[in-house]
């Protein structure tokens, strides 16, 4: 067991996380499950080279890729699996020789977790 006021250093650490607000357990959970039960969706953007369409449809003929489309050298994708939609489509662009530029994600940190779960961010 660690207890902890850091955050950062119970994400990195713990393979299960208790979230306390006011000496009660709110929540108890892996963080990927606690995570999800805020937002049933993630979705990425890659700033990446010209895209064309036919590459966009094999995208999204995977299964966890839920939409995607492409304005302005950006690629933005929802999903329900974040980091196998990530891997499936930065390989994709790689094996179609497409320069990235950049990846982010919308993904909730143990942070914005606890922060949404207790609703006063501590205080």
């Amino acid at each position: 067991i660690l207890t902890t006021h850091y955050i950062f250093e119970a994400e990195e650490l713990c393979d299960r996380v208790a979230i306390m607000d006011k000496g009660e357990i709110i929540s108890c959970d892996t963080v990927d499950k606690l995570r999800s039960n805020l937002q049933k969706y993630d979705s990425f953007s890659i700033m990446c080279s010209e895209i064309e369409s036919d590459l966009i449809d094999e995208l999204q003929t995977h299964e966890n890729i839920l939409s995607c489309n492409y304005l302005n050298e950006t690629l933005k994708v929802t999903t329900d699996k974040l980091r196998i939609s990530i891997d499936f489509t930065l390989r994709l662009l790689r094996r179609e020789g497409k320069e990235i530029y950049s990846v982010n994600t919308d993904e909730y940190s143990l942070e914005d977790v606890f922060t949404k779960m207790t609703g006063n961010g501590g205080a």
